[in-house]
C-alpha cells in the first residue's frame, strides 16, 4: 500500500470525510492487500455504516503477524461477531 493512501485515509477520516477516506483505503488496498492499518481503517468505516459483515471481512483478512493492527482487528471482530453470525 502506498503510504500516501494510508496518510490520505486517515486524514480525510479525521476530517469525517468518510467517502473519500475509504476511497483512499480501497485505493492503496489495491495496490498492497496486506496493510493491516488500512483494513482496521476500512472496518471502523464499515461500522460507522452499519456494515458489521463488510468490517468482519475486512478484520479477518488480517494475519496473526500483523502486531498491534491484529490485536485491534480481534477486539472490534469480538464486538462485532454476534451481530453477522
Amino acid at each position: 500500500m502506498s503510504e500516501a493512501h494510508f496518510n490520505a485515509g486517515t486524514a480525510l477520516l479525521s476530517l469525517d470525510r468518510m467517502d473519500e477516506a475509504q476511497a483512499a483505503y480501497e485505493a492503496g488496498l489495491r495496490l498492497d492487500s496486506d496493510e493491516a492499518r488500512a483494513r482496521v481503517n476500512l472496518a471502523q468505516i464499515l461500522l460507522l455504516r452499519g456494515d458489521k459483515a463488510g468490517a468482519a471481512r475486512a478484520l479477518r483478512a488480517i494475519p496473526p503477524d500483523a502486531g498491534p493492527a491484529y490485536v485491534r482487528a480481534q477486539s472490534l471482530l469480538a464486538d462485532i461477531l454476534p451481530a453477522v453470525r
